[in-house]
């Protein structure tokens, strides 16, 4: 369903839960960048088993997606695929000719490499597209990392041919530097997260004047600022997509920002009583903000 969020907000369920933590700005591009060339490919990795919990629900999700849009399906980039491949090996439609992956750390493509050995994965930046007349330019949360997503997306524009498509899908939590530079930029002087403790890669809010909003939601305002910031781009698209599938089994299950939970029937009765939450029994609601733009 477009526009539409999980019956049960996973914020508010882990929100008691969630630690503090106090980060610096950074609008260095170059240090940025190499940090996330030798960053530990567990940053990545490590959100694959909550995605591989709902791996059919994406998959249709995702399918869904390529179809209500008609989108590209041959002649495909994809910036940031990190040390799985996970979007190329399981996630877009198989159908789907000349598939580009372009990663920036060496030990993630070595990794992806090893796992998909048929993949076609070579070493590059979003930052810096050396391709033109692109049909399409995709990404699977990795356009969350960037300082200046208005110079990513100027990069995106220019690679693509008239009538290309940009989509990105992001299904975990944004990176700190890309919500801490748009909030800068907007004249919001918030540097506090929360986040899950020992979790170091994603923190799920941001605190804003004493208030916790969900960086996923600081990350679609950036992103939809910086397509519109390019004027032969049209931003076709920017919420998020929740598909709803029984999972057949007496539990609700919700996957959102690479959370999962899922709760059965004696403790979903604590969000209400069974008039209320009844039926998301049997249910398994999964959520990704979709964000689509075309080149006029």
């Amino acid at each position: 369903m477009k526009g539409v969020r999980p019956s049960i907000d996973v914020y508010k369920v882990l929100l008691p839960s969630l630690e503090a933590r106090e980060y610096s700005l950074v609008e260095d591009r170059e240090a940025i960048e190499r940090h996330y060339r030798g960053e530990p490919i567990s940053c990545t990795t490590g959100f694959e088993r909550n995605r591989e919990r709902v791996r059919s629900s994406l998959v249709n999700l995702f399918d869904d997606i390529w179809e209500e849009y008609g989108l590209p399906r041959e002649n495909i980039i994809e910036y940031g695929s990190g040390a799985t491949g996970y979007y190329d090996a399981f996630l877009r439609p198989r159908n789907i000719k000349n598939w580009l992956q372009i990663e920036i750390n060496p030990t993630a493509i070595a990794e992806n490499r090893r796992r998909n050995p048929r993949a076609n994965i070579v070493e590059g930046s979003y930052n810096d597209i050396q391709y033109k007349n692109v049909p399409m330019i995709t990404g699977l949360s990795s356009f969350d990392t960037s300082e200046n997503l208005y110079h990513a997306m100027n990069q995106v524009a220019t690679a693509l041919e008239s009538g290309g498509y940009f989509l990105h899908v992001q299904d975990v939590r944004p990176g700190v530097t890309t919500v801490l530079n748009y909030l800068h930029k907007k004249g919001i002087n918030s540097k506090t997260f929360l986040g899950p403790s020992k979790v170091v890669c994603g923190d799920m809010l941001a605190v804003i004047n004493g208030n916790p909003v969900p960086t996923v939601d600081i990350f679609r305002d950036a992103l939809g600022d910086a397509i519109k910031s390019q004027p032969n781009l049209d931003l076709v698209e920017n919420t998020y997509f929740t598909l709803i599938e029984s999972n057949g089994k007496l539990t609700y299950e919700v996957y959102d920002a690479n959370v999962y939970l899922e709760i059965p029937l004696h403790n979903l009765l604590s969000f209400g009583d069974i008039d209320e939450v009844g039926h998301l029994i049997g249910r398994r609601e999964v959520c990704v903000l979709a964000t689509i733009a075309r080149k006029k």
